[in-house]
């Protein structure tokens, strides 16, 4: 019985301390401050009509260590004013169109492990953005990130909207055939992204995942590229029957999400119908000849497709002003690809060892564009 007693009144003494700890903890915890963040909006200009800049929903959030301390958002803005949080030592992170996501109370780990796919059968509209992750110091009262104002707490160096995905397109397709087959011309008929990542990481350099997942815009005859998890993704494809100096509003190209796998590298292609350059079609002995060529897809089907591995190292890539080809797709880059074919494409375009007859050039910026240029 007097066991039973004082264990009780341990119990209750042991209740006691941990609300005393607990009522000390919040007293610490007490909103003593306040930061209004503002986000940089230079990299966010439209630099045309095919780019999504605009800012639809925008949220702000304060960490101490692994937990959400603070969370505010608004719409249609670029600043995100009087968050209340605590002083001393945080983490600041804001995203950008993160649509029905729900981020109020992450933790800071599970934000991190945040993943954006793309979707099969429509291309992201209001594209989602992330900062990086900043560690900051919180004064007792009025705080300040990203303003002009003297003691801002960002130095001059605003926090920076980044784009998680990228964007690849045919800016422009010449046919200038080498003499070898001045007798052929290529009647153009679909554009299409092949072996797309699936899945990446929102946070973190790089944003490519382990996720085994790719996508296409058109089915093609197996090559070395291919993946074995591929899913079709109508999202990836685009019709296209024009002459190749009329993209400047045809919209043809895509938006794309990180990979740096060297063995399954992202294409933008190009898909067409060799014909005679008179635009006859080709005979059934042509047919059969180009088919053993490798040129069409089979000896009844002169499709041929003309496949460019996006920001990648060849000696018929040329880049625009100093970019470097990384042999990957980067996260708010801008892919502009001017092709220029100038002979048969190839039958295999998920191949390596196939030869397509192109030039190309590539213009990179930063939301970021790079100038590609590619000669087949």
């Amino acid at each position: 019985m007097k066991l039973t007693k004082y264990l009780l009144l341990g119990a209750a003494a042991l209740s006691l301390a941990a609300c005393n700890k607990e009522k000390e903890e919040i007293s610490q915890g007490e909103k003593n401050a306040s930061v209004s963040v503002r986000i940089a909006s230079s990299n966010l200009l439209r630099l045309d009509q095919n780019e999504s800049a605009k800012v639809v929903k925008l949220a702000a959030m304060i960490y101490n260590g692994e937990a959400q301390e603070a969370y505010k958002e608004v719409q249609n803005a670029l600043e995100v004013k009087n968050i209340e949080c605590v002083a001393g030592t945080r983490s600041l992170v804001v995203v950008a169109n993160f649509g029905d996501r729900v981020l109020q109370g992450l933790s800071l780990r599970n934000l991190k492990a945040l993943t954006e796919e793309l979707q099969k059968d429509v291309q992201p509209v209001d594209l989602l953005m992330t900062s990086e992750i900043k560690e900051i110091t919180l004064k007792e009262g009025v705080n300040k990130y990203g303003y002009d104002d003297p003691g801002d707490l960002s130095q001059k160096k605003p926090l920076e909207l980044k784009r998680v995905h990228a964007r690849a397109e045919f800016v422009s397709i010449t046919q200038k055939m080498s003499p070898a087959f001045k007798k052929y011309k290529v009647d153009y008929t679909a554009v299409a992204a092949l072996i797309a990542k699936k899945q990446s990481f929102v946070f973190g350099s790089p944003l490519v995942n382990a996720h085994p997942a790719y996508l296409y815009g058109i089915k093609t005859d197996k090559g070395s590229y291919t993946p074995a998890d591929y899913e079709e993704a109508p999202s990836l494809k685009r019709e296209y029957k024009g002459t190749g100096e009329d993209l400047a509003d045809k919209n043809m190209g895509f938006y794309l999400i990180e990979n740096n796998d060297g063995s399954h590298p992202t294409m933008l292609c190009l898909a067409g119908t060799l014909k005679n350059q008179d635009g006859s079609e080709l005979s059934d002995q042509e047919k059969k000849d180009a088919f053993a060529a490798g040129w069409i897809v089979s000896e009844t089907d002169a499709t041929t497709y003309y496949p460019v591995l996006i920001n990648w190292v060849n000696a018929k890539y040329k880049y625009e002003g100093n970019h470097q080809p990384m042999n990957s797709i980067v996260r708010n880059h801008y892919y502009k690809i001017s092709l220029t074919i100038t002979g048969p494409g190839t039958n295999k375009p998920e191949d390596e060892k196939k030869i397509s007859n192109l030039d190309v050039k590539c213009k990179v910026v930063e939301w970021v564009t790079v100038g590609q240029n590619v000669t087949w």
